[in-house]
């Protein structure tokens, strides 16, 4: 019996003779495990190709590093407050106020009138004491002509010296009243001035407590003022700190909008407070550039110093760390390289970098957000590709 008999009389071959639809499934089987392979095999392949594939260099911009001239600064924390404020209050009692003439916010002159206060019964008064004063006078002019005409007759026998000497005492007893009239007199006109607040000095007004038609009282508060219109930055420093400042050197203030004002130290604390173990820098800041109250950044400018100064753009933070990106070209291919620093001073849009930068002193300025170390670039501007024998590889 030949093979191909024993396969035609084999119980596979009568099953597939009797069941014609097994043997088109063990054929689409077959198809299908094929194709599978294929595709994996394919799969497992396209790594590979994109590794062989070459990716395009990214296009960069990059600056040099400056060496500037920066201040070296302290910085601190204070308040504004004024210069000097002035409580303004009453020296009358029991008057009413009947006009105000100056406000909060309101730049006021020596001597303007910022209150008046109702004066006709001060003003009646005043004329009283006046009429007094002129009665006075006219007595001790009488008093004064009596004693004359007493003393010419004296040396006749015809007035007694005790007549002579009652004259003499009218007469001074009548010039000492004239002259209390008019003490009373002047004081009733400075009353009188009173019912009139005025500015003592130029500045602004920095609070009202004054209202229209109430009684003042004796020293009543009325306005507060501001001399001058200065105020002053008073910044909280160490000892160490406080040791070197001096009179003169500048500050810059950071407000609350993120404007900056200048200032300028003016004097410091004699001492540190005991709790605390701060002292405190007193410092002039130029009118009109911050408001009272406020609590402020400050940075006192001590000396001046080196930095390396780079754009701000350079600087990308990644996983806590600030890096800069510098380029090293080898074997005519450009690579990035990052470079770990710290930031220090900010002035305008420049940074001061600390610590290792790049050594061809450039950094890159465009893309940092989206750059790695060793990825491949080329230069925008060809005049910013290197150059010499430090180019190559």
């Amino acid at each position: 019996m030949t093979w191909s008999s024993a396969l035609s009389g084999s119980a596979p071959a009568r099953l597939l003779r009797r069941r014609p639809w097994l043997a088109v499934g063990a054929v689409v089987l077959l198809i299908g495990v094929t194709g599978t392979v294929v595709v994996v095999s394919r799969t497992d392949a396209s790594p590979a190709s994109a590794e062989t594939a070459t990716t395009p260099p990214i296009a960069i911009g990059v600056e040099p590093l400056v060496r500037e001239t920066w201040p070296v600064t302290l910085e601190a924390s204070g308040s504004v407050t004024p210069w000097q404020e002035t409580v303004i209050g009453s020296a009358l009692g029991g008057l009413q106020i009947n006009a105000l003439y100056a406000g909060v916010g309101d730049r006021v002159r020596a001597g303007q009138v910022l209150l008046r206060m109702d004066a006709d019964q001060l003003r009646a008064e005043a004329d009283r004491l006046e009429a007094l004063l002129q009665q006075a006078e006219a007595e001790a002019v009488q008093a004064e002509a009596n004693h004359s005409r007493a003393a010419q007759l004296a040396g006749t026998g015809a007035v007694s010296d005790q007549e002579r000497l009652r004259y003499e005492t009218e007469a001074g007893t009548a010039r000492a009243r004239a002259r209390a009239a008019a003490a009373e007199l002047r004081v009733q006109q400075v009353q009188l001035r009173y019912a009139d607040i005025r500015a003592p000095d130029d500045g602004v007004i920095s609070a009202r407590a004054a209202t229209q038609g109430s009684i003042v009282g004796v020293g009543q508060e009325m306005f507060r003022l501001i001399r001058q219109g200065r105020l002053e930055w008073r910044g909280e420093l160490t000892a160490t700190q406080l040791a070197q400042v001096r009179p003169g050197q500048s500050v810059s203030l950071t407000l609350s909008d993120g404007t900056v004002a200048s200032a300028r130290v003016r004097q410091t604390a004699p001492g540190v407070d005991a709790s605390t173990r701060l002292g405190l820098v007193y410092a002039d800041i130029t009118p009109g550039s911050a408001r009272s109250g406020t609590y402020v950044t400050g940075r006192i400018a001590i000396a001046d110093g080196l930095v390396n100064a780079a754009p701000a753009r350079s600087v990308v933070i990644r996983d806590g760390r600030s890096l800069v990106f510098g380029v090293s070209t080898r074997n005519g291919v450009s690579r990035l390289t990052a470079y770990p620093v710290v930031i220090g001073r900010r002035r305008g849009g420049r940074v001061e970098l600390i610590g290792a930068t790049p050594p061809d002193g450039r950094v890159v300025t465009t893309g940092v957000a989206f750059l790695n170390d060793g990825d491949a670039v080329k230069f925008a501007s060809p005049n910013a590709a290197p150059v010499g024998p430090g180019a190559g590889g």
